[in-house]
């Protein structure tokens, strides 16, 4: 098939409820699924699959006795589409399909779709320590960031997401008096310079645009039956600087609960850049100054990373219906930010 021509698959124009969807995800998949029609809902069971705090998410499985693999139906958490394109978003996921990377979408319906079931489970946070498991990372990463033609352009197309969240958060007015307290509390022309100038490093640092997942924790990385890794959920994915993904999932060893103590030191950071190199195609093993400058680009992005997910949660908390406490994850975010902000600009220096 050519990349750019896109499956035909069964659409729904029906829009699903996000709070205990368990008949609704039994009912679209009967509808849409050509090979589950004759079946009826008690044939069916669904549990939910956690870890999310953009989507519901719940895995329907059919009885044994059919034959039929298992889906998982992806509801859009509400008002998402405030920050996310969601056209865009399947356009590049198809592509993504073709190349090898997620989970192949079956179907879709007006809030969300329903996928393929990998056969696997989600790398735990604690896995993030192992080094084999931090090489095979690094080189799923890789392979993804050669896939820029799926985008057709070198653009960086993150400031321009970016520059939409800090116009939405501006914005914002929040039910909770206490959350829009906090929210009141944000100096947005300091987060404004603090984005400039962040900017103006990635830039000096003449770091490639690639194809860019945005949002690697581990929870969006899955360890196949076979050993091998497949990077899912790509709604934040675009054209970026090769040092985000490294950058933003160095920040992720924090967790939800941003314990950044948890950062990896410079040895597991070098770890990644060297694996990540060999994985972009490098005929020699990468230089000790090829790492250095990979890694000086990771933990510059790793700035923008807290920047980016800090204005993401201030817009989930005006909309999200998902119980998470996203205004103090945005004010955890930018209080790292903070903290390491002189310390990872000062590495630009020089280089």
């Amino acid at each position: 098939m050519s990349e750019n021509m896109q499956p035909e698959l069964p659409t729904a124009e029906v829009e699903l409820g996000v709070e205990a969807p368990v008949e609704e995800a039994k009912t679209i998949c009967i509808q849409l699924l050509p090979s589950w029609r004759a079946l009826c809902k008690d044939d069916l069971d669904v549990t939910t699959i956690s870890g999310g705090i953009t989507n519901v998410m719940v895995k329907v499985t059919p009885e044994s006795g059919k034959c039929l693999d298992p889906v998982v139906v992806r509801i859009f958490g509400r008002d998402t589409e405030k920050i996310i394109d969601r056209e865009e978003e399947l356009r590049k996921l198809l592509q993504l399909n073709q190349h090898g990377f997620g989970a192949k979408v079956l179907a879709v319906f007006s809030n969300g779709r329903i996928e393929e079931f990998l056969k696997g489970r989600i790398v735990a946070l604690s896995e993030l320590q192992l080094p084999e498991v931090q090489s095979k990372i690094a080189v799923r990463m890789a392979e993804f960031h050669s896939l820029l033609s799926v985008f057709g352009t070198e653009e960086c197309s993150f400031w321009n997401t970016i520059a939409s969240w800090i116009k939405q958060a501006e914005q914002l007015k929040l039910d909770d008096p206490e959350k829009q307290a906090s929210l009141e509390q944000i100096n947005f022309e300091q987060y404004q310079a603090d984005i400039n100038s962040v900017k103006a490093t990635l830039l000096s640092l003449n770091s490639p645009v690639v194809l860019s997942h945005n949002d690697l924790l581990h929870a969006n990385i899955m360890m196949l039956e076979d050993g091998s890794l497949q990077l899912i959920d790509f709604e934040y994915g675009g054209t970026n600087y090769r040092g985000f993904d490294l950058g933003n999932h160095f920040n992720e060893f924090a967790g939800l609960d941003c314990d950044y103590t948890r950062y990896p030191p410079r040895s597991i950071q070098e770890n990644y850049a060297r694996a990540y190199l060999l994985g972009s195609g490098a005929a020699e093993s990468p230089t000790d100054d090829q790492v250095r400058r990979l890694v000086v680009e990771a933990n510059v992005s790793s700035l923008a990373s807290h920047l980016f997910w800090g204005l993401w949660a201030l817009i989930q908390a005006r909309y999200s219906s998902i119980d998470f406490d996203y205004v103090e994850y945005a004010k955890m975010r930018y209080a790292e930010f903070k903290r390491r902000r002189e310390e990872f600009l000062g590495m630009a220096v020089g280089i």
